[in-house]
């Protein structure tokens, strides 16, 4: 995990705040956003091997499933979906998996 880019998209500051706390703990690369359009406009920027972990319901945005699929059909893989819902992902086959929101480092 050490050389990994972790991307978490949330738009809870306390979620947010506990990923950044447990990176920092697991010298872990965290690259954290509130919103999509923060995300964005750093693209570019972000390794293809990064791995993201989407909130699935972003006030007042498109959900993470759609955000999924773009972040997918711009080259990247490792998508994780971060609910507390159930979500039936086999119906996602971009979403690698789901994560309760705790993070995974």
């Amino acid at each position: 995990n050490i050389n990994k880019t972790f991307v978490h998209l949330d738009d809870d500051y306390f979620i947010r705040k506990a990923w950044q706390i447990d990176a920092e703990k697991s010298g872990v690369k965290l690259l954290s956003f509130e919103a999509f359009s923060e995300l964005q406009e750093q693209l570019s920027s972000i390794p293809l091997d990064s791995h993201f972990y989407i909130d699935k319901n972003l006030l007042g945005e498109i959900d993470g499933i759609e955000i999924s699929k773009h972040l997918n059909k711009n080259g990247f893989k490792n998508l994780y979906l971060s609910t507390g819902e159930t979500v039936n992902i086999t119906e996602y086959p971009f979403i690698l998996g789901l994560n309760n929101k705790t993070s995974p480092f």
